[in-house]
């Protein structure tokens, strides 16, 4: 049998396993523990993130607001083209060096990932200097206005943090993870109190931003290389610049297979909010980013466990243990199913009024657009582990095919979508772009576990 919907008794559970021991399973325990970690961490951004977003629409009004996200979308875009998921590959090769005391190979996987990090962060910058201009007629901002976005392109330099991000996962540091997610959202909602109280404008929200991003990274990197520090990695001979790959057999096409795949989701992410903005005013993009962000909250439970099933995912499939990991995706997505349908229907029934009492009458138009945002949102939780799972057994070349194929079928129904029927077009295309995206991976992944028990079996 090759899908993931085995029975149990294939699997490492035992048939008839009571419901206590459905959740105390080793994997899933360990996912869950280090996802509850996140789980406070999560809160504190959802709140504090709605709570700024609600106090800067009423203190600014909904253009100013979309200006602001508007901005913040091209940079984060860039951000997103130009990095190196780095992380991933300090996951997917940090994983066996580490558990097979390999200390050589791993600080020469941390130099690699820095580097990449270090130069993807300075050709983002230098990318957002040149594109910022061009996009200044289209947008109607001013060269004063133009000048401080640039000035706000540095913050790029701290959007890049993955290869810290990617050893507190490795070390199992979701506790500090965990605050880091808090941070810049905790600055963020200071910011839009004073702004409430004494008033603002874009150049302040700006100001607000950049500082919101610059203490989430230092902390990211400030706790990544204390880690370092603390399993006394920074110890040892000197690592040169020649050979870092040595001891990761494939990682420079993982590397860039990885980096495609981002530089395409970038599109399905904060690239929508350019797209829709582009495509018809900054306050379609702000009614976009309201949204997005309302109907992200569906999504947290998915963003908690994302992080932490990559490193079980990584050591199932490093010690070859099939049945564990088929049993851990279908557990993990069964979960996900279920808190779905929990947080889907309150925000169908009750949304149109959590709209208005949050940001005011004139939001209440954006109901239709959440209702479809959030069914994409039912989708993307539902499929959560399954990326992850082809990135970890080294899939990442079909990760990047179905993201591909994904990431077309968005674009092309943005483009027709919007101009016809409006903002709602951008949930239309999510939503399509989600149930192909799982379609594909499903498959992709269905097809690893059959060439393994073909291997298995003939070995």
């Amino acid at each position: 049998m090759t899908s993931l919907s085995k029975s149990s008794e294939e699997s490492d559970g035992q048939p008839g396993e009571s419901a206590t021991g459905w959740f105390v399973e080793g994997p899933l325990r360990r996912l869950i523990a280090n996802a509850s970690v996140l789980v406070g961490g999560r809160i504190l951004n959802a709140i504090f993130g709605f709570a700024a977003m609600t106090l800067i629409v009423r203190s600014v009004g909904l253009e100013t607001f979309g200006m602001l996200a508007l901005i913040h979308a091209v940079m984060s875009t860039i951000s997103d083209v130009a990095k190196f998921q780095s992380w991933q590959a300090v996951l997917r090769y940090g994983t066996p060096a580490l558990e097979t005391g390999r200390t050589l190979d791993l600080r020469r996987l941390i130099k690699l990932t820095v580097l990449l990090d270090l130069g993807s962060a300075l050709f983002g910058v230098l990318v957002a200097l040149v594109v910022v201009p061009l996009l200044a007629p289209r947008f109607d901002w001013s060269p004063g206005l133009v000048a401080l976005i640039e000035v706000y392109s540095l913050s790029i330099l701290f959007m890049v943090t993955a290869t810290p991000t990617g050893l507190l996962r490795l070390f199992d540091r979701f506790d500090l993870l965990s605050v880091s997610n808090a941070i810049g959202s905790l600055t963020r909602l200071i910011g839009a109190g004073w702004i409430f109280v004494f008033g603002g404008d874009l150049e302040t929200l700006l100001l607000i931003w950049f500082a919101s991003t610059v203490a989430s990274g230092l902390w990211l990197i400030g706790h990544g290389y204390r880690s370092l520090s603390a399993r006394q990695l920074l110890q040892g001979p000197r690592v040169g610049y020649r050979g870092l790959g040595v001891g990761h057999d494939g990682i420079a096409p993982f590397v860039w297979t990885t980096q495609a795949n981002t530089t395409l989701s970038a599109g399905t992410r904060q690239m929508a909010i350019v797209i829709v903005g582009f495509l018809l005013t900054p306050a379609a993009a702000g009614l976009y980013d309201i949204s997005r962000q309302v109907t992200t909250l569906l999504t947290r439970f998915t963003k908690v466990l994302r992080p932490a099933i990559y490193p079980e995912l990584a050591r199932l499939s490093a010690r070859n243990e099939l049945a564990a990991m088929r049993q851990l995706m279908r557990r993990s997505m069964a979960l996900m199913v279920g808190a779905g349908i929990v947080l889907f229907l309150p925000l169908v029934l009750f949304g149109r009024r959590l709209l208005g009492f949050a940001f005011g009458p004139e939001l209440e138009a954006a109901y239709g657009l959440v209702v479809v945002m959030a069914l994409a949102a039912v989708v993307r939780m539902l499929s959560f582990p399954l990326e992850p799972a082809l990135i970890s057994t080294g899939r990442a070349g079909a990760a990047l095919r179905v993201r591909m194929v994904t990431v077309t079928v968005f674009l092309v129904t943005m483009f027709v979508a919007i101009p016809a029927i409006g903002v709602i077009g951008a949930g239309v295309a999510g939503l399509a772009s989600v149930l192909i995206s799982f379609a594909g991976q499903a498959m992709a992944v269905r097809a690893w576990f059959a060439d393994h028990e073909d291997a298995f079996s003939s070995a």
